[in-house]
């Protein structure tokens, strides 16, 4: 009669593409080494069985609250994952993550804040770092990833600037997505 969910909070560059451990708020943060983590659940009632799917850890907690039928009532950010598990519906059309850092006063790495964002679909990922200057009053640069991910599964080609329409279907997704940030 147990339910467990094991997952993990991200993964780990193991030096691909001259980067360590999951490389903080800089660019690297959001290739899929690092993003595509383990999801396993096991439900008394459910049959084991692997599922594809965009998936994302803030839609754990709206399937948990299902499996138990405890009934939400507030605005919620995650899906349910029944349809996906149960029908193999896509119940995400991208997949999303986020992360400010601010360096400490005393750090001798870093001096700029920085926000990382990504987006990606089945076929796809952008990768947006914008890096403020020290004080953080404005922006001083932004720089964009973009992966064909059908043709380069690794992330190990840049295509950004070849695909003006994905490039800007993806940005608004982040913009809408990230709106607070």
């Amino acid at each position: 009669k147990t339910i467990i969910i094991v997952f993990s909070e991200h993964g780990d560059m193991l030096g691909k593409q001259g980067r360590f451990m999951r490389g903080g708020p800089i660019r690297g943060t959001f290739y899929d080494d690092v993003l595509h983590v383990p999801l396993i659940i096991k439900h008394p009632n459910l049959e084991p069985k692997r599922i594809k799917g965009l998936v994302q850890l803030i839609d754990v907690m709206p399937t948990l609250l299902d499996f138990l039928e405890i009934k939400i009532d507030a605005k919620i950010e995650g899906q349910n994952l029944l349809p996906l598990i149960l029908k193999n519906e896509n119940i995400n059309d991208f997949a999303f993550a986020g992360a400010e850092f601010t360096p400490p006063p005393d750090s001798i790495f870093f001096k700029n804040p920085t926000t990382v964002t990504s987006a990606r679909n089945k076929d796809w990922k952008l990768i947006r770092e914008i890096v403020y200057t020290p004080n953080n009053i404005s922006i001083e640069s932004i720089n964009y990833e973009l992966y064909d991910l059908k043709n380069d599964p690794e992330e190990l080609s840049n295509v950004f600037g070849r695909h003006k329409e994905i490039e800007l279907l993806f940005n608004q997704s982040l913009n809408e997505r990230f709106e607070d940030i």
